[in-house]
């Protein structure tokens, strides 16, 4: 762990390696604590299209230049190194996949464990699906950088949904209630991405105007 939004109430690191198997973690670091598995990915995706790659290239420049806290491209130890590294062939356009966007990416949904289903949008010919970064288990949220990281083999099933919901600020997923605990058979659920236009103000912000 380390940095995320409490920084300056927490010092340092801690590391901890864990001893995993179907059920539970245990480390020999935090003595008579068992982790229950609740394995999941946290980078789920697709790949923008060369629209969606210059918005999103374009907004966080702005954010950039306006102050805001913003990774912009670097080719400083990017992969892969034939594109996006010093000497690559789109290294001033290779997005930095900290913060999650439109087509998804780093989210760190917990709720994403097997069985759930995910909604993602798809803006080029196939789609490039992309999962990685599992975590055996981790809290509502990678807060402060912490969870317990795992190397998995994962399958998923794939299908092309031609009717499906809005996906302009981002994915929803469903699935059975058993993964939130709550008194229903199921759940749906929605992703919500702060985009806007400049000198806009979304509807839900509308209050801040008043008196």
């Amino acid at each position: 762990g380390g940095g995320g939004f409490i920084p300056d109430l927490v010092e340092g690191e801690f590391l901890t390696v864990w001893r995993l198997n179907r059920e539970f973690a245990e480390s020999d670091d935090i003595p008579g604590v068992r982790i229950p598995n609740a394995s999941f990915p946290g980078v789920v995706s697709t790949l923008p299209g060369p629209a969606q790659l210059a918005d999103m290239l374009q907004r966080e420049q702005q954010l950039a230049n306006a102050g805001g806290q913003v990774s912009l491209p670097s080719p400083i130890g990017a992969s892969p190194p034939a594109i996006c590294g010093p000497n690559g062939s789109a290294a001033d356009e290779c997005l930095r996949t900290i913060p999650p966007r439109e087509h998804g990416g780093n989210m760190d949904i917990r709720y994403l464990q097997a069985g759930v289903s995910i909604y993602l949008p798809c803006f080029i010919e196939g789609c490039g699906l992309t999962i990685g970064d599992l975590h055996y288990a981790q809290g509502d949220g990678e807060v402060s950088g912490t969870a317990i990281e795992m190397s998995a083999n994962i399958w998923v099933t794939t299908e092309l949904v031609t009717d499906g919901p809005d996906l302009s600020f981002g994915p929803h997923y469903e699935g059975m209630s058993r993964v939130l605990d709550i008194p229903s058979r199921r759940f749906y659920a929605v992703t919500g991405i702060p985009i806007k236009n400049t000198g806009e103000v979304p509807p839900d912000m509308n209050y801040l105007n008043s008196d």
